[in-house]
């Protein structure tokens, strides 16, 4: 039984050695502790039941001497059974009387009988010699296995007898270095961060591209031309790639030392678009690096990004107290005055341990460091006083190590401070204005954040610009006047002459405080002749002169709407045209059967009607405009302060508001009437209609001339001052010549 547990061990040693080394020579693993266990377990459990069936259960049975007597009669002929009848009478009482004579001649058989035994005989020592042969060859080929190589048997017994997890040596030594996450932006491929395996684990977000790194021992016996990849999915599917190498051999940096290493990668299948866990097995030669999980995370995000804007100085007054200003950001852009100083604020969905800031105009980068807020969910970032537009792409690290997919990219528009815009005409002011004249500004002023000052710069010839406060309104309305008579009145005031050129601005600053400071905007540029009264006089007549016969063409042009309003009116709903106009005449109408004739005079009436709405409609405009124009001459009459008070008062009260009326009114109630006949069916009679839109017209038409008529009375007036301002200048100018003669005259006689 010795004997069969030695074969047993040596022999399970063996096949054991065999299942834990032979496997690493393809690159497979070690037979893991729990299975070495298990077979050493089962190993002792046989080396048990062998030693208890062949020695202690058989110890355990006695032996009888009847039975020992039988087994020699049986291998030795010559007792002739004496030596179990010896055994079985000698020393017991017996039931039956036997001859004690007979006994002993029985007994003394036995004993010559055993004297020839020999005990070699009895025992048959073949299969023990051949059970030690085999466990002496087996314990010597250990012996042989120890002397060969000492620190492999070793390894080997304390693997399988002392579950020992030391590995065995491999001709290749691989290493892992880690997994790097892919950045799908060019502005961040240098922040892509190498992830470590944490006892065989690593986290990345879901969609994430890796590229996993492995490094050789370039001083091993063997190093690797590529390492293979095995890897099965949470969803049951399998499969190997390889790994190629990367570069040639060269000396790293590895903890404290300087080693010569080979680098090999693979960003493929399944490490590429990464939306599963999955597990895998790195081979290189016969080194095989085991249990390396990635799991499948959702990447973290932000939630909401808010900005805390402190506003520059030039924004509000001076008596407001200045206070933040909270932006919501907006991915679609978020605007920021210059100069304002922002905090971006932010909450992620995940605790963040780091935060990368990648600027793409600098080219800058920056880490922000953990924890963030009291959640560790809180992100905030700083930015001085903006002057430019800013985009930053903020890489999201969480504590697990995962980062986003993509940068979240956070883009701030700064809004510089434009000028202020000066919409502020001259009213009542043409081209030309008298030495008197008063300059009246009217419009408004606007700035994103109000307006600090507005001026007139105004210059006559070639003197020093004149500068004039305005005030300003509330919303940045503008009422100004700026009077030449009083102007000539105060201190340093100068007196205009005619034929001087007068040149006009109205300017405005705001508050904008940074850079070169305030922002200037300016109005248009006005420039006027300064003329006498009686010239400027003549301007405006012929003006007036202008507007006239500009009125006139307006009534000949009602006067034609009426004409085509009659003929409508002439015409019957069947088309009949008894006073049909030779002109209307169609070299086709003779072809033409009764429907046909119909459905056309219907369509000539349509399109009379539809002129005349539109005639009447641009009437009522260029009527509105003449009395606009008449107001602006008015107004220019009162602003240059012409001595013509009956002429302004007739313009007003004769023209310019009998004109507005017109337009307000009748036109717009002639305006109705053509409207309605054009909505009326083309079986109806519109007879009445029609004659009623005539009367209209003729009422209006009535009006308009004598307004008309009011203009050439004016006209006549004007006239009859030209004659007047013309004796004037005649007298004016025999006056001079007198004058100079006789001061001609009196040098004569001095000589």
């Amino acid at each position: 039984s010795d004997v069969c547990s030695s074969d047993l061990l040596c022999s399970t040693f063996w096949a054991s050695f065999a299942c834990d080394y032979l496997p690493i020579l393809v690159g497979a693993s070690e037979l893991p502790q729990g299975v070495r266990g298990l077979i050493l377990a089962a190993v002792m459990l046989v080396c048990g039941v062998i030693v208890y069936r062949w020695v202690v259960r058989r110890l355990a049975v006695p032996m009888s001497d009847r039975s020992l007597a039988i087994l020699l009669e049986r291998r030795f002929a010559q007792f002739r059974d004496a030596l179990v009848t010896t055994v079985e009478l000698l020393g017991r009482p017996l039931d039956v009387p036997v001859s004690n004579d007979m006994l002993a001649l029985t007994s003394r058989d036995a004993e010559q009988g055993i004297g020839a035994v020999r005990l070699r005989d009895v025992f048959n020592f073949r299969p023990l010699f051949s059970k030690l042969a085999a466990a002496a060859a087996l314990g010597g080929s250990l012996g042989l296995f120890y002397f060969a190589s000492p620190g492999t048997f070793s390894l080997a017994a304390n693997r399988l007898l002392l579950l020992d997890s030391s590995p065995w040596p491999r001709s290749a030594r691989i290493e892992m270095v880690g997994v790097e996450v892919i950045r799908q932006t060019v502005s961040t491929t240098s922040l892509n961060p190498i992830m470590q395996f944490s006892k065989g684990r690593v986290k990345v977000a879901k969609g994430t591209s890796l590229n996993l790194k492995v490094r050789a021992d370039a001083l091993a016996a063997v190093v690797p031309e590529s390492c293979t990849i095995q890897y099965r999915t949470a969803q049951g599917e399998s499969g190997r790639v390889t790994m190629k190498r990367v570069g040639q051999v060269r000396t790293e940096q590895v903890g404290d030392e300087e080693v010569s290493v080979q680098n090999y990668t693979f960003d493929g299948k399944p490490f590429k678009g990464v939306l599963t866990d999955f597990e895998f097995d790195v081979i290189g030669y016969d080194h095989r690096l085991s249990g390396f999980h990635i799991d499948v995370v959702e990447s973290p995000t932000l939630s909401e990004i808010v900005l805390d804007c402190e506003l520059p100085s030039y924004i509000v007054d001076n008596d407001t107290v200045l206070a933040n200003r909270q932006i919501p950001y907006l991915p679609s852009g978020t605007q920021v005055p210059m100069g304002s100083k922002v905090m971006v604020r932010a909450n992620a969905t995940k605790p963040l341990q780091q935060v990368l800031v990648h600027y793409p105009e600098s080219k800058e980068n920056k880490t922000l460091e953990g924890p963030f807020g009291s959640d560790a969910c809180k992100i905030e970032l700083p930015l001085d006083s903006l002057q430019a537009n800013v985009t930053l792409e903020l890489t999201l690290i969480d504590t697990d190590q995962v980062s986003t997919e993509r940068p979240v990219r956070v883009a701030i528009a700064v809004v510089p401070d434009e000028s202020p815009r000066v919409d502020v005409r001259l009213r009542g002011i043409g081209t030309a204005v008298t030495p008197d004249v008063s300059l009246p500004m009217q419009g408004k002023i606007t700035d994103d954040y109000g307006v600090a000052r507005a001026w007139i710069d105004l210059q006559v010839n070639d003197r020093e610009p004149l500068v004039s406060p305005v005030s300003v309104g509330v919303g940045g309305t503008v009422e100004s006047v700026f009077d030449f008579r009083r102007f000539r009145q105060s201190e340093g005031g100068f007196e205009l002459k005619a034929t001087d050129k007068l040149s006009l601005r109205l300017d405005a600053e705001d508050r904008f405080s940074l850079g070169a400071g305030p922002n200037r905007g300016s109005g248009d540029q006005y420039q006027l002749n300064v003329v006498t009264p009686s010239e400027l006089m003549a301007m405006l007549e012929a003006r007036e002169l202008a507007l006239r016969r500009r009125f006139e063409q307006t009534i000949e042009e009602m006067t034609e709407m009426r004409d085509t309003l009659l003929r409508v009116k002439v015409e019957t709903p069947d088309g009949a045209n008894p006073a049909r106009d030779p002109e209307d005449k169609d070299p086709t109408d003779a072809k033409l059967d009764p429907q046909a004739e119909l459905e056309r005079a219907r369509s000539l009436r349509m399109l009379r009607l539809q002129k005349s709405t539109q005639q009447n409609q641009k009437s009522s405009q260029e009527v509105l405009g003449v009395s606009v124009s008449f107001g602006e001459i008015r107004e220019e009459m009162i602003n240059n302060r012409l001595e013509a008070t009956d002429r302004i008062e007739q313009l007003r009260d004769k023209i310019i508001e009998p004109l507005r009326a017109l337009v307000d009114a009748d036109f717009n109630k002639l305006q109705e009437r053509l409207q309605a006949l054009e909505s009326l069916p083309p079986q109806a009679s519109s007879v009445g209609e029609v004659d009623q839109a005539v009367q209209a017209t003729d009422a209006l038409l009535a009006k308009l001339n004598d307004i008309l008529q009011n203009m050439l009375d004016i006209e006549t007036y004007n006239e009859l001052l030209d004659i007047v301002r013309g004796m004037i200048k005649e007298q004016d100018d025999l006056i001079k010549k007198t004058k100079d003669q006789r001061k001609k005259q009196l040098i004569e006689l001095t000589k």
